[in-house]
């Protein structure tokens, strides 16, 4: 990955108002292909960049904005140098197109500013079609290889962008009313519905399928989740709120209809066996079953031990019960038999 990046200008040659009109100034590591993206008027038609590229492209002189870099800088220091730029531009009177002042992401949105581009999205969202019609328009990007390559070049394999990322969801969620909006969108039902769509839709993706076959097929990739899942859970707060959502009846009453419809499935059923059956095979998870159930058993009362083997017995069959009451028996005969082989012995 190169070090230094590109701030450059998009310049109106033929403006009436001055010989030249600077009117918008970005960062790229590639000048030429992100002035071909303005071009083709990238992402959402109606910003005021976007409206004055289809205006000059109605013109039958120069019909395309004119680039032209400013300068050449370090990667870490963009965000001043292009704020720097578009402060300088527009206190010498030009008519900048930038909605902000510059850097990462929309920052240097006055509040009523942030309040107007909020509600515009989300009238946006809400009108028929629009979602259809982003989602086709990001499908159709996604399947033309020469659009993947190119941002994959650009974009997904950099670590600066990997960084960039991280650090913009990390501010965001770090931000109590963004995480508490994010929360409550994510536990509604609509948020559930679109979340199960698109995991339905991502499972049926063979390459999809494939690649998380791959990464569970790679003991440190387990490893790390399973050492993830397991330092969450016994964290003091998510143990509190999963001992508060049990305490809840409608959420138990909620997660046993959830399991018995599961295990009707004879698919599930058999994969279910077929997992506990090699958890069981292996030493230190049967140790370590043995001591949870061991725990668990010690922390109840008698009257909950005897509460719920009632309710074991009442969920048996009378094939499952005879079962069982062979294997003990079976198993008493032969703890019998070493007891008299061991008595017997001088």
């Amino acid at each position: 990955m190169r070090n230094t990046t590109f701030i450059y200008a998009l310049v109106d040659l033929h403006d009436e108002r001055r010989d030249y009109h600077v009117r918008y100034i970005g960062k790229a590591d590639d000048v030429a292909a992100r002035w071909r993206r303005h071009c083709s008027i990238e992402g959402n038609p109606n910003t005021h960049k976007n409206r004055w590229i289809r205006k000059v492209q109605l013109r039958e002189i120069d019909p395309f904005p004119f680039p032209f870099v400013i300068e050449e800088c370090e990667q870490d220091v963009w965000q001043e140098r292009e704020r720097y730029w578009i402060a300088w531009y527009r206190r010498a009177g030009h008519k900048l197109t930038n909605a902000t002042v510059g850097g990462d992401g929309v920052i240097g949105l006055s509040t009523e500013g942030e309040e107007r581009r909020r509600a515009g999205v989300k009238a946006a969202w809400m009108r028929p079609g629009f979602r259809e019609k982003v989602s086709a328009a990001n499908k159709a990007k996604h399947e033309d290889a020469e659009w993947v390559a190119m941002r994959r070049q650009e974009q997904w394999d950099t670590s600066a962008w990997k960084e960039m990322s991280s650090k913009h969801f990390k501010q965001v969620w770090n931000d109590p009313v963004a995480r508490e909006r994010m929360l409550t969108y994510i536990r509604s039902d609509e948020g559930r519905r679109i979340a199960s769509e698109g995991a339905s839709r991502a499972w049926q993706d063979p390459k999809y399928v494939e690649r998380q076959r791959e990464l569970r097929a790679d003991p440190e990739w387990m490893k790390m989740c399973i050492e993830r899942m397991t330092e969450r859970v016994q964290s003091p707060e998510v143990r509190e709120k999963l001992k508060a959502a049990w305490r809840d009846p409608e959420y138990r009453e909620r997660l046993s209809a959830r399991r018995a419809e599961m295990w009707k499935d004879p698919d599930y059923r058999e994969k279910m066996s077929t997992i506990r059956k090699q958890g069981w095979d292996n030493p230190e998870e049967r140790a370590r079953r043995v001591a949870g159930l061991k725990k668990a058993a010690a922390q109840r009362s008698p009257e909950e031990r005897s509460a719920s083997a009632r309710r074991g017995a009442a969920k048996m069959t009378p094939e499952k019960k005879a079962e069982r009451c062979r294997k003990a028996w079976i198993t008493r005969r032969v703890n019998a038999a070493k007891c008299a082989a061991e008595t017997a012995t001088p």
